[in-house]
């Protein structure tokens, strides 16, 4: 999550050492993953299997810097491979997770979308639960993606398909060059 611009206040006013992970936070040190070319992956992985549009970008609010890399890989990687994806007309932003709605599937849905593409993979799993009440198989019926397999991938049947951000090598980076500014007292140029 972002932090806070307090929390931020309170990091610079103590002189903490503070790295921010996966988030762009201006003034502060940050490893962020690439949002675009994740979401490329999954246009590319969708034109694998034959997927010519009908997709839906979904996605929340407070996460908007993640939100628009991500939908910006999505629609170069669908252009360049022959999907038809406008990022106005075919994505959904809700105000938060909970606010994607059984209903609100089911409208794309009825819609003809038969492709749904989660900014990341709490969304993903979201619409698996949302689309099995509709009594619609995966992927036979719907395909549902979702982004940076994070740990909740892992309990979805099928397993949901999703790009590894690499999250967790990340975080053992940023542990390391905490480590050794705040350890050895050298700054690292990570």
């Amino acid at each position: 999550h972002r932090p806070s611009s307090e929390v931020i206040a309170e990091i610079r006013e103590r002189g903490a050492a503070c790295v921010v992970l996966n988030r762009i936070v201006r003034g502060v040190r940050q490893v962020v993953s690439d949002h675009r070319e994740a979401l490329q992956q999954i246009a590319v992985h969708l034109a694998d299997r034959g997927v010519t549009g009908a997709c839906c970008f979904v996605s929340y609010r407070g996460i908007e810097d993640v939100v628009l890399a991500r939908v910006q890989g999505f629609a170069a990687g669908c252009a360049d491979h022959g999907i038809d994806f406008d990022r106005n007309r075919d994505s959904w932003m809700a105000s938060t997770p909970q606010d994607i709605t059984h209903e609100e599937v089911k409208a794309w849905y009825d819609r003809g979308v038969r492709t749904f593409v989660g900014v990341n993979d709490v969304v993903g799993i979201i619409l698996m639960q949302h689309l099995r009440t509709l009594d619609l198989r995966i992927p036979e019926d719907v395909r549902v993606t979702g982004c940076d397999r994070g740990p909740v991938h892992e309990i979805t049947h099928p397993r949901l398909t999703t790009v590894d951000l690499s999250i967790f090598t990340l975080a053992k980076e940023v542990g390391r060059s905490l480590q050794t500014e705040i350890v050895d007292r050298s700054r690292t140029q990570n």
